[in-house]
């Protein structure tokens, strides 16, 4: 898609009666009055007497102004600045009136999904606490640890450096085992002191990234084009 693509048709109608089409390249002026003027000159050329657009590639409507022109002039600009297709821009930014301000501010990015995005995003700016607190998997992490003998390690293993006995680790062992995977979890990360003591990888491992993507959609994002959008 280039400026040539954006294209209106006129229809130009006469004093005699009946009417005769023509058809614009919006862009292909310098000026918006140049633009104007270039099309008064077309209805001119004929005798029409009065004129309507009756159909047009990617525009608002027909009925050209100034902002609407300079609005789809920055679009070629912003696109070739980012790199994306005006196509993109133009479904992305659908009902907003300054592409290059929905650009500037909207885009986050490129990534096949918004659930591609948040591995990406968290790539890059890590996992806070609060964000540990909504979208850790506190039960697959509390099942983890219970199967793979972590939580036997910490207690039993150790038991010396927590409890006066190894009958009391096995007693602590048996209630804590007992209790719901998430509780398991919770207990866990109250004994190291935070959940991000557990580390970035295990964090990661346990995030529920499809959970994230889901609440970034009810906040707006989108992918389009293999772009991704947020609200604005």
């Amino acid at each position: 898609m280039n400026k040539s693509d954006i294209i209106i048709w006129y229809r130009a109608y006469l004093p005699t009666g009946g009417g005769t089409d023509f058809q614009m390249n919006v862009l292909d002026y310098r000026s918006f009055d140049e633009f104007e003027s270039a099309r008064q000159e077309m209805l001119d050329s004929v005798g029409a007497d009065d004129w309507e657009p009756v159909d047009w590639d990617f525009l608002t409507n027909g009925y050209v102004d100034e902002e609407q022109w300079n609005n789809f002039n920055e679009l070629f600009e912003v696109s070739k600045e980012y790199g994306i297709p005006p196509r993109v821009i133009i479904e992305a930014g659908d009902g907003y009136d300054s592409f290059k301000e929905y650009v500037e501010n909207a885009y986050r990015g490129q990534a096949d999904s918004v659930l591609d995005y948040t591995h990406e995003l968290l790539d890059d700016v890590g996992i806070t606490d609060d964000m540990a607190e909504s979208y850790f998997d506190w039960d697959a992490f509390g099942y983890a640890l219970d199967v793979n003998g972590d939580l036997s390690m910490l207690i039993l293993d150790d038991w010396e450096d927590r409890y006066e006995s190894q009958l009391e680790a096995e007693a602590v062992y048996e209630e804590i085992s007992s209790m719901r995977n998430e509780d398991i979890a919770e207990w866990y990360v109250d004994m190291i002191g935070s959940v991000q003591e557990l580390g970035m990888e295990t964090l990661k491992t346990f995030f529920d990234y499809k959970k994230f993507a889901r609440d970034l959609g009810y906040e707006g994002y989108s992918e389009v084009g293999g772009y991704i959008w947020s609200p604005y």
